[in-house]
């Protein structure tokens, strides 16, 4: 099924988090895929419902740019589970919940 969710970085404040919520976006980079807002569920039905925006928001069009940016701690990454579950599964990029 699917499941937004958040790539962070192994060591990032938020790996340690059973879940993240909007609010701890504020003060980060978030990376996404160069589409209109209304068409990204990071916004639309996560920071959008909360009247948050993050620090910065950086686009690029290939996934494994993506994670190679989260990865080395210059963002966050919203994206499908399934679309994640490669990188997260081989531990480099840490997947967390959307609360």
């Amino acid at each position: 099924t699917y499941e937004a969710m958040l790539a962070v970085a192994n060591q990032h404040p938020l790996a340690s988090k059973p879940f993240v919520v909007p609010e701890e976006l504020l003060s980060e980079t978030l990376i996404t895929y160069p589409v209109e807002r209304d068409r990204l569920d990071i916004f639309t039905r996560f920071l959008e419902p909360a009247d948050i925006e993050p620090a910065q928001v950086r686009t690029s069009e290939l996934t494994v740019m993506m994670m190679q940016l989260v990865a080395s701690g210059r963002g966050v990454c919203g994206m499908p589970h399934c679309a994640l579950h490669e990188y997260s599964s081989r531990r480099y990029v840490k997947a967390k919940r959307l609360g």
